[in-house]
């Protein structure tokens, strides 16, 4: 049975520092271990087959299940992610990959809070033939985010849907994606 380790790259999601993005008073909040999840689609610039090929990937989604493991009250209810990524991806072999996210965090209200941005690195893990093909990314975000800023950073993507297939070439992958946030120990 044929292994697809093209889902490693969904999960690194992310992208470019904004300088004065959007915050308010909330942009200073202090939080330990928040975690979200929520569906994202990653997408391939080039169609994914079994010949390993460099390649880019974006992946666009909502992480609308935030909270604080550690107990801290937060006002950070939901937020969007919007990433790009680039990697060696094959149907049959794990590669590295790496890329850029930025995550904009809303208040239960809908009203904006912050923005988070992390460079990351990645790779995949699990076992295809028993559909458990994930990835995990780790990294630390960016001094100039609003919210969040120089945190630790992991997340992880688990597959859900594939469109296309290893014959023809994988196109997209959809699946939850779940990040997790922790003051970083310098």
């Amino acid at each position: 049975m044929r292994r697809l380790m093209v889902a490693a790259a969904a999960g690194g999601l992310l992208a470019v520092a904004i300088p004065g993005a959007v915050g308010s008073a909330q942009a200073t909040e202090v939080l330990d271990n928040l975690t979200c999840t929520g569906p994202v689609t990653l997408t391939f610039r080039n169609p994914v087959t079994d010949d390993a090929v460099a390649n880019s990937y974006t992946v666009e989604g909502s992480l609308n299940d935030c909270y604080s493991a550690a107990g801290t009250n937060s006002d950070v209810d939901h937020g969007t992610i919007s990433s790009v990524g680039t990697g060696t991806f094959s149907c049959v072999s794990f590669h590295p990959f790496s890329g850029a996210t930025t995550f904009t965090w809303y208040d239960a209200d809908n009203l904006p809070l912050g923005r988070t941005t992390v460079a990351f690195h990645g790779g995949e893990k699990g076992n295809s033939g028993g559909s458990e093909v994930t990835n995990d990314e780790t990294g630390i975000t960016d001094a100039t985010s609003t919210l969040l800023p120089l945190n630790s950073y992991q997340g992880s993507f688990d597959l859900s849907g594939i469109t296309g297939s290893c014959d023809t070439g994988v196109t997209a992958l959809t699946g939850n994606h779940e990040v997790d946030f922790s003051l970083a120990s310098l």
